[in-house]
């Protein structure tokens, strides 16, 4: 039942494993990549606070702030009593969005219909005034 599987993954093995893929970072040309575009938006705020801080007693650590970090915060953490203050965000840039952090253009929308895609919407009371 799996064989033609197996055969496919197969295929795509090369012989040089591992070695082939480059580290990214390590290339001159790509290092501007790991730059935030939009540090002066934020000035110099860090996003992660020093140890000693009232924060370094949080209960819970989210890595990441992206859609995915921020729903997870509200969807289970408050919601199962938590309070702000015990959560610690950590991330790698100096604001909260994720992808649509790095990705800004003018008059950007979500280019789904459906509305689920973006998450906390009844929580926000907040419609969409685009499709």
């Amino acid at each position: 039942m799996y064989s033609k599987y197996a055969e496919e993954r197969d295929n795509c093995i090369r012989p040089e494993g591992l070695a082939q893929y480059t580290n990214a970072k390590d290339l001159e040309k790509f290092k501007h990549l790991a730059d935030d575009p939009w540090i002066h938006e934020a000035g110099d705020r860090q996003w992660a606070w020093p140890a000693g801080s009232q924060n370094d007693r949080s209960k819970v650590v989210i890595v990441g702030t992206g859609f995915g970090g921020l729903t997870y915060a509200v969807r289970f953490l408050l919601e199962a009593n938590l309070q702000p203050s015990d959560i610690l965000f950590v991330d790698n840039v100096t604001g909260f969005g994720g992808d649509w952090y790095w990705n800004r253009y003018p008059s950007l929308m979500c280019d789904l219909e459906s509305s689920c895609y973006m998450p906390l919407l009844e929580e926000t009371r907040y419609i969409p005034r685009h499709r």
